[in-house]
Parts: structure tokens; sequence; C-alpha cells
């Protein structure tokens, strides 16, 4: 089972960008040393069937220093490669009081594209975003729904996230008990 690829692990070109037939939902995020990471979700040429986003998605992070040139993938969420789980809506977002950097996307599983009951958003993060390859902590599922927009951390320290619960999430991730 894939997880985390890092850039000396993707020794195939399926997750190269000149091969991805579709992307969507694009994140970025500047770090402190100055560099961006830029996340996209994808689906290779060839696998899209007909809309573009089905069970081969999986979500890729990539760096430029100056918005203009972008190297290649440094780092990509697949759990499964062929299918069936899709892994989509890549979310960046920096600790405005660290070096820190989050990254958080969804997963579903299931041939229909995830309306199954087991939809959730997933978190990362890096502390060394700098680094040639900067490595992540373990995702962990941190919630049923989908989150859209990075959240805000406040004065008082708490982090707060805007939750999608709209019908066809509430379906993905309740599927028996909505």
């Amino acid at each position: 089972m894939l997880d985390i690829l890092y850039k000396n692990e993707i020794n195939d070109d399926y997750y190269m960008p000149k091969n991805r037939g579709y992307q969507a939902c694009p994140t970025i995020v500047k770090t402190n040393g100055g560099n961006y990471l830029y996340g996209v979700m994808s689906t290779p040429f060839g696998k899209t069937g007909g809309n573009g986003e089905n069970h081969h998605c999986y979500v890729a992070i990539g760096r430029s220093k100056d918005l203009i040139n972008f190297e290649d993938t440094i780092m990509v969420v697949d759990p499964d490669k062929e299918g069936p789980v899709r892994t989509f809506e890549p979310i960046l977002w920096k600790d405005p009081d660290s070096d820190r950097i989050y990254f958080s996307y969804c997963q579903a599983a299931g041939k229909d594209y995830g309306y199954n009951g087991r939809m959730g958003t997933f978190l990362t993060y890096t502390d060394n975003p700098d680094d040639e390859v900067p490595i992540f902590a373990e995702p962990k599922r941190i919630f049923h729904g989908l989150l859209d927009n990075p959240p805000i951390k406040c004065s008082d320290g708490n982090w707060y996230m805007a939750i999608n619960f709209t019908r066809h999430v509430r379906n993905a991730c309740f599927k028996d008990d909505p």
C-alpha cells in the first residue's frame, strides 16, 4: 500500500507533471525560507473516465523559489495508485507562530468514488519545509467531512476549521446513518 512517496522514492513517471491529464484544487504557501510549496489533485492521462475526477486521483506537492519555475514533484499522497481509494482536496497552510507547514487532504474509498460512508480529512505537517526533501509526519484522520479552506489560528492559540458537510459530503461520510 502506498501512502506518502517522497521525491527520492518516486521512480515512476505516473506521478510526474507531464503525465497529469487532470489537475484541480490548487493550493500554495510561502515558507519562512522564501520557498513556495504548492499542492494539486491530479489524475494521470488515460485515467480520467470522462469527467476528470475518479478513483485514480492523488495529491502531489512541488516547490518553487520564484513562482515561475516549479520543481518536479517532491511528495505524493496516493494510498493505492490504481484505486479504489481517491485522494483529493489538498490544502497547505503555515502556522503563523513557527516554521511549521500543515498539509491536509481528503480521502474516500470505493468504486462509487467515496459515497460509501468512509470519506474523511487527513492532516500532516513538516517542520523542515525548506529542506531538499521535507519530511512530513504520519498523516492522521482528523474528522469526517471535507476541509475546503485553510483554518484560522486565533489570538487565543486555537485553530478553527470550517468543515464542509453539504448533502453529498454527508452521504459520503455517513452512508448508513446520515
